[in-house]
């Protein structure tokens, strides 16, 4: 008896640990998922301001030549 209940401890425990394991493997992914996106978005932000400054710059070039 005391052999079914030492091997079914170990059977959940181990199933604790690696079920643990897992969820902690998802969160980390999702973490690391979560911030290179938001390194994605803040380039892309980056490339739009930029676009908009050579734009205005264009913009106030052409009416200095017109002026």
């Amino acid at each position: 008896m005391l052999e079914i209940l030492q091997g079914t401890s170990y059977v959940l425990s181990f199933m604790f640990f690696w079920s643990g394991a897992i969820y902690f493997d998802l969160k980390v992914r999702k973490m690391r998922q979560e911030i290179e996106s938001q390194k994605k978005f803040n380039e892309l932000l980056k490339n739009k301001e930029f676009i908009k400054e050579y734009l205005e710059t264009m913009k106030s070039a052409k009416e200095d030549d017109n002026v």
